[in-house]
């Protein structure tokens, strides 16, 4: 532990406070951020925007971030800094988040680096396969058959959407929680979940965090498409929804889990009018992944892909998504809680 009333530790952590009142900026550059992050991506701070956001945490209560420690390592320092919310309906708080930050010297100033490279350099292997970028733990041999396959796969989306092939920066690694750390985080809320089974698309960088423990992780590489493609302003249901239909969730097809959702709701009503709002079954099966993804193939199956590339034209309020309801998929907002569960029953 260092004396946080030192001259230069102050400097340091200076840095790291002025970068977080910055919080609410848009994913641009940060002159916080040391230049040599982005020589290598394009958003730094993606992920810790996510965690310092107002939008991502949008509680009554959002306490001020508090500074565990502060190490010095070599010539550069780490930052362990934790992120905590007021629950809505009770006095308790809730961790969101423990995520360490480095900082480094440059040009004689204090700036931020992101622990990815430092976490990496040691312990991973990295090996290119056509358009893929993979990063493997040093404890694991690569499936490169496997590892071929995903880069046609790559190949394929792409001919699906009428664009070129792009890059992809593919870490990975054994379950959730390495991917969690490998980014920096000590705790993220997902690391108490029990299916331990996940992927993230960094889609600003192109970049793929596997938690999978696998080479194939075709749901994320579908999210960095249709991002390139339509934007950030994209109906959440029907982003979830494709990424679904086209390369299943968690590992497992759409129709494992619209057979999951059928068993369900036949013992557990809802609404599907409130799609938007309702929660997951569990931490394996949701319901705007699977009820998206039915959309989508219900509308490729009559129209072809190119109806689903209108869905995906769909902004992201409730408005616009019945909208899109009526005019593509051609069932009335007032009956598609009706159509919703008569489509179920094919997976019954």
């Amino acid at each position: 532990m260092i004396n946080e009333e030192e001259p230069e530790v102050k400097q340091v952590l200076s840095v790291w406070q002025d970068y977080l009142s910055t919080k609410d900026s848009l994913y641009q550059f940060n002159p916080y951020w040391a230049s040599r992050e982005y020589s290598k991506r394009n958003v730094p701070d993606y992920f810790y925007k996510r965690v310092n956001h107002s939008v991502f945490y949008n509680q009554k209560k959002f306490y001020k971030p508090t500074i565990l420690s502060v190490e010095k390592e070599d010539s550069s320092y780490i930052i362990k800094t934790l992120f905590a919310n007021g629950e809505k309906d009770n006095n308790f708080s809730r961790v969101s988040a423990i995520i360490n930050v480095e900082v480094v010297k440059e040009n004689g100033k204090w700036r931020l680096m992101s622990m990815l490279d430092r976490n990496i350099k040691n312990s991973f292997n990295q090996h290119k396969v056509d358009m893929i970028n993979y990063y493997h733990p040093k404890r694991r041999n690569l499936d490169i058959p496997l590892c071929h396959k995903f880069a046609l796969e790559n190949t394929k989306i792409a001919q699906k959407f009428s664009v070129n092939p792009i890059s992809v920066t593919y870490y990975l690694c054994e379950n959730n929680k390495e991917v969690q750390r490998l980014k920096g985080f000590d705790f993220e809320i997902s690391m108490a979940y029990p299916n331990q089974i996940s992927g993230l698309a960094d889609i600003f960088n192109n970049t793929i965090y596997a938690g999978n423990n696998s080479e194939w992780y075709s749901h994320e590489l579908i999210h960095l498409y249709v991002n390139k493609i339509y934007g950030t302003n994209i109906n959440e249901i029907f982003n979830e929804g494709i990424a679904t239909y086209l390369g299943g969730s968690v590992d497992k097809p759409l129709e494992f889990h619209l057979r999951k959702v059928t068993k369900y709701v036949k013992l557990h009503p809802v609404n599907f009018n409130n799609l938007s709002s309702l929660d997951g079954i569990d931490g394996e099966t949701n319901f705007q992944y699977s009820i998206g993804g039915l959309l989508c193939k219900i509308v490729e199956d009559k129209q072809g892909f190119e109806g689903v590339k209108k869905l995906l034209e769909t902004g992201r309020s409730d408005e616009e998504f019945f909208q899109a309801i009526e005019s593509i998929v051609k069932v009335k907002s007032i009956d598609f809680n009706k159509f919703i569960y008569e489509e179920l029953e094919k997976y019954n």
